[in-house]
């Protein structure tokens, strides 16, 4: 991930509106530096290729929406955030 990457992707994850509903986990992998833990992740979301850096929610176990790279670079973190906000009210009933 390039600094450009995770200066847009980590803030919108903080800066992103909390939905009335939390999630009961948000957890965080990077790739270059652990890589037992992506590769954990990866089997969550094996027929998704990998995109760096990238946003996955789950409900009940299941992969509901997945944010890949492309929908995050050249966008500022609020923009991203927002997404993220609407994906919670979405899909996860937030």
């Amino acid at each position: 991930m390039t600094y450009r990457q995770s200066h847009t992707a980590q803030p919108s994850c903080r800066s992103a509106p909390a939905p009335a509903k939390r999630p009961d986990r948000l957890l965080t992998v990077f790739a270059d530096q652990d890589l037992e833990a992506t590769a954990r992740f990866r089997r969550h979301i094996a027929d998704i290729p990998p995109s760096e850096p990238s946003f996955a929610m789950f409900k009940d176990g299941d992969l509901v929406r997945f944010t890949p790279r492309h929908r995050i670079e050249g966008r500022d973190a609020q923009q991203v955030a927002a997404d993220l906000h609407a994906a919670a009210f979405d899909e996860l009933g937030g």
